[in-house]
C-alpha cells in the first residue's frame, strides 16, 4: 500500500535511509551517514510511503512539489526488486502529474537502469562531484 508519510513512520524511515545508503552509496563515505540525515534531506518535501500487509515500511519517495523533483526514492534492502519503486513512482504521477525530474548519480548503474526501464530519460549528463544524470519522466 502506498500512502502519505505520518510522523509515526519517522524512526523506521530514518533507519531504512541509513541502511540503504550505507549498502549502496559506495561513492560516499558511509561513516559520515547518520539517522538524522533523513530529516535534513526530506525537509519541506512530501513523502510517499510503501508498506506491506503487516504494516512494515518497505520504502519511500520524497518529492519537492514546487519543482516536481523526486529527491529520494529508497527501497529497503530486503524489498528491492519487488516492484515497490514502480508503485511509488506511479503514485507520484497520480498525485503530482508529469513531468517529474530527478538526479541519479552516474555510478549508480542499478538505479539508472531502473529509471530508464520506468520511462525516465536522461536530459543531461552533468559533470559534477559526483557526476550525475538529470532525468525526466513525461
Amino acid at each position: 500500500m502506498i500512502r502519505l508519510f505520518q510522523e509515526k513512520d519517522r524512526q523506521s524511515l530514518q533507519q531504512l535511509f541509513l541502511e540503504v545508503r550505507t549498502k549502496h552509496f559506495f561513492w560516499e563515505d558511509g561513516a559520515s551517514f547518520e539517522l538524522q540525515d533523513f530529516d535534513l534531506q526530506t525537509q519541506d518535501e512530501i513523502i510517499l510511503v510503501a508498506e506491506d500487509e503487516k504494516g512494515i515500511l518497505q520504502g519511500f519517495l520524497a518529492i519537492y512539489e514546487p519543482d516536481q523533483f523526486i529527491h529520494h526514492l529508497f527501497i529497503a534492502n530486503d524489498a528491492q526488486g519487488k516492484g515497490i519503486g514502480k508503485q511509488l513512482i506511479d503514485e507520484a504521477v497520480k498525485r503530482f502529474g508529469t513531468p517529474l525530474t530527478l538526479k541519479c548519480v552516474s555510478k549508480n548503474t542499478a538505479a539508472l537502469q531502473f529509471y530508464l526501464k520506468n520511462n525516465f530519460y536522461t536530459v543531461e549528463e552533468v559533470d559534477a562531484n559526483p557526476p550525475y544524470h538529470l532525468m525526466r519522466l513525461e
